[in-house]
């Protein structure tokens, strides 16, 4: 038995040790949280209450609490919740009533300096006043439906081989040029799920990624940023790429095919639920010393998702 779990150790080690010679990019270090959550919401105890008396004899709150679960700060201006699936005037109030935002910001997860989760605290939006004004001929049951919007971010990392000569890959390198990357997400719904590098003459290597919706709530949608979660077709499934913290000289480039409506290494890339959707980018660096390049991907986008309960009216007999 001894035996065998020393010829199980050293098979491990002779793999991690080929991996390490084959210039594989190392891990990353980074103070991510990581996960594929957003923020999410809940219904409070009792608000809405589980059944209401009609003819405008029961009013009643609302209180949806929203909670961050990434790790992008979320500005109280840059979320709100809409409330659906019932007419606000039988209510007594109106569809500028049924929108609102939180009471404050919602702060991004965080890890500290020891390795301990900071969490973020939920914050509540509030629909007071709702009342039921007519008379209900039996109970009548309505699907309160909150629906959240908001605007959120993901950074993406990773580790690229810069060199003299790409094309130039031998054994006991610093890096090796060809090959899967590692790569380290925030916090997000949006994830950037695979990063490859490949040499692409003397002087220009190519970095291609692939970028896909996580999370896996079947409510959560994506849409173009800043537009109020629009499911307009050239809003929806939308997110905005740019590649960022690598250019370090006057005559460096960064070059990226698949993104539309930014420039040269931003743009937008249209997503289709659940499958992942590649960008890639010709990178040329005028300073090629030998190393282990930083590498960042910033995706932005409006990401929405709703909860429902049910709310019976109770027919009040005269």
């Amino acid at each position: 038995m001894k035996q065998k779990i020393l010829l199980i150790i050293l098979a491990v080690t002779l793999l991690l040790l080929t991996a390490c010679e084959e210039g594989q990019a190392p891990n990353q270090q980074t103070g991510f949280v990581g996960g594929t959550k957003g923020i999410e919401m809940s219904f409070v105890t009792n608000a809405p209450p589980e059944k209401v008396s009609d003819g405008g004899q029961e009013p009643f709150d609302v209180v949806i609490e929203l909670t961050n679960r990434g790790e992008h700060e979320v500005l109280r201006e840059d979320v709100f919740v809409k409330l659906e699936g019932f007419s606000a005037s039988s209510f007594g109030v109106t569809n500028n009533d049924l929108i609102a935002h939180p009471e404050d910001d919602l702060f991004a997860v965080r890890k500290s300096p020891d390795g301990s989760i900071i969490t973020s605290p939920s914050i509540p939006v509030v629909f007071e006043g709702l009342n039921y004004q007519l008379s209900a001929p039996a109970n009548v049951p309505f699907t309160f439906r909150a629906k959240a919007c908001y605007t959120y971010e993901t950074i993406a990392i990773t580790d690229i081989c810069v060199k003299e000569n790409y094309n130039d890959d031998r054994a006991g390198d610093l890096c090796k040029v060809s090959g899967e990357r590692t790569v380290s997400n925030s916090g997000a719904p949006v994830q950037v799920t695979s990063i490859r590098q490949a040499p692409q003459g003397r002087d220009k290597s190519t970095i291609t990624f692939s970028i896909q919706q996580k999370d896996l709530n079947p409510a959560g949608k994506v849409s173009r940023t800043n537009t109020e979660c629009s499911t307009a077709q050239q809003d929806e499934e939308r997110v905005f790429v740019s590649v960022t913290g690598l250019v370090t000289g006057t005559t460096d480039e960064v070059r990226c095919i698949g993104l539309i409506g930014g420039d040269s290494s931003s743009g937008y890339i249209t997503l289709t639920k659940n499958e992942p959707r590649e960008v890639s980018c010709t990178i040329t660096l005028a300073d090629r010393n030998t190393r282990v390049q930083p590498f960042r991907i910033t995706l932005g986008y409006d990401y929405s998702t709703y909860i429902d309960e049910t709310v019976t009216v109770v027919y009040t007999p005269e």
